[in-house]
């Protein structure tokens, strides 16, 4: 997956840690396996972070506030 994607195992943990992407499963010896959609999630945030100049972190409250709007509506409602 990295070699598709030219990226480097410091920036895939990097994409990792920030929540942007995750693993779909782990081993126990803690290599890491991802589904076929990180490799075009990978591509979009590489096109948002070079061309468009938004940060990771900017990036990560883009990706993630869709899913704490349904979170506090779930509350709300359940």
């Amino acid at each position: 997956m990295i070699a598709r994607t030219g990226i480097t195992h410091q920036v895939l943990y990097r994409y990792i840690t920030l929540g942007l992407i995750e693993p779909a499963r782990t081993t126990d010896s803690g290599l890491r396996y991802f589904g076929s959609n990180v490799v075009p999630l990978i591509e979009l945030i590489r096109s948002l972070t070079e061309d468009r100049r938004y940060s990771l972190r900017e990036l990560k409250e883009i990706f993630f506030k869709d899913e704490r709007v349904q979170k506090l509506m779930a509350r709300a409602t359940g």
